[in-house]
């Protein structure tokens, strides 16, 4: 029982015996709905970089329970876009880093978890200058 702000992209599984299901873990969690798989990880890579991490433990409360849909609603995500390429590059790491999840490949996961930190802090800079050129 701990503060880990974890985020990982679910979807439903198709079983012989219960047919087509949404996959459901245990304990406190939160569901973050999607228009399509891209933008489910796109928003996943976001939240598990570096910086929006360090931001999600500065505005909670620490207990397992202090992350709540107002603080998740005070990150910036900016809206996916398929043509923006820094959202399509986060969406194709995100798949790379579940899948060295899954495999348990730790160098694999490290790696490509830099790579998430890299372009975040590139999407947040461009983000930043776009605003200061609105007049």
């Amino acid at each position: 029982m701990g503060f880990y702000p974890d985020f990982v992209v679910v979807s439903s599984v198709k079983d012989k015996y219960v047919g087509k299901k949404i996959v459901v873990a245990e304990h406190v969690q939160y569901f973050i709905p999607t228009n399509n798989e891209d933008e489910a990880y796109y928003v996943c890579a976001v939240l598990n970089s570096s910086a929006v991490r360090k931001t999600l433990l500065t505005l909670s409360s620490g207990g397992k329970s202090a992350l709540s849909k107002d603080i998740i609603m005070k990150i910036k995500l900016g809206k996916f876009s398929n043509k923006k390429r820094l959202h399509k590059r986060l969406a194709l790491l995100s798949k790379m880093a579940h899948h060295f999840a899954r495999s348990e490949d730790k160098t694999g996961l490290r790696k490509t978890e830099t790579k998430i930190n890299g372009v975040v802090e590139q999407l947040y800079r461009d983000i930043r200058q776009r605003k200061r050129h609105v007049f």
